[in-house]
């Protein structure tokens, strides 16, 4: 059995996305890189809990959440970026595309474990639980910027063979955002507060995240 090593893993998806025609990476590869890069930063952000006096079981919660948030995202937005590719005449070039899209997953989640340690320094510099929740936030944005950076990259030559995959990959990003975020409410809490009773998910995890966040702004 093949192990897995996260820094050859790293290489090789920095020189695939810089050379997106020389190399391919394994399907099996990429989904290890999500479970493991979304694992370590999970078990990071699950820290803040423990270190505050709070119990060490939202470690292993977010360690299990955030790859699971990972692929549940990629799944779910799949089918309609299938349809869509589809309905603009290019479903014989999905194949290709949803590869460049699967790596990009993958160096998300590495970029993540790239900056858990970020996470562990703020921690440790007395930060409350809703700076925790903002510092992780922020944290989420830029390896997500950086992410659509490569994803990109592996598009270079659809993109520069047809206009209407930039188009698409617009959708695709948008797509990512809109069930990501539903998601994350439904999954939460990432970051356990030290005062908060344990639990895998909120009791009012299977609600509208969208109405959600409308009730808070709309006070």
């Amino acid at each position: 059995m093949s192990q897995f090593n996260l820094e050859s893993s790293v290489d090789s998806l920095l020189k695939a996305a810089l050379r997106p025609g020389e190399q391919e990476i394994s399907p099996r590869v990429l989904a290890r890189a999500v479970a493991l890069g979304g694992a370590i930063q999970g078990a990071m952000m699950g820290a803040f809990a423990l270190l505050n006096g709070g119990s060490a079981a939202f470690i292993i919660f977010s360690a299990i959440k955030v790859p699971l948030f990972l692929g549940l995202t990629a799944a779910l937005m799949l089918p309609s970026l299938y349809v869509l590719y589809a309905l603009f005449g290019l479903g014989d070039q999905f194949k290709t595309a949803l590869r460049g899209l699967i790596a990009g997953q993958a160096a998300f989640a590495l970029i993540l474990a790239s900056l858990s340690p970020l996470t562990l320094v703020f921690y440790l510099s007395g930060a409350t639980y809703k700076g925790a929740l903002t510092f992780n936030f922020i944290l989420f944005a830029l390896a997500g910027i950086a992410a659509q950076n490569i994803i990109r990259l592996r598009f270079k030559q659809l993109l520069q063979s047809d206009a209407r995959h930039s188009k698409l990959l617009s959708v695709g990003f948008g797509l990512w955002a809109f069930v990501a975020i539903q998601l994350a409410w439904n999954l939460r809490p990432f970051v356990g507060s030290p005062d908060a009773a344990v639990q895998f998910l909120r009791p009012d995890a299977f609600t509208n995240a969208y109405l959600a966040i409308g009730r808070i702004l709309l006070g």
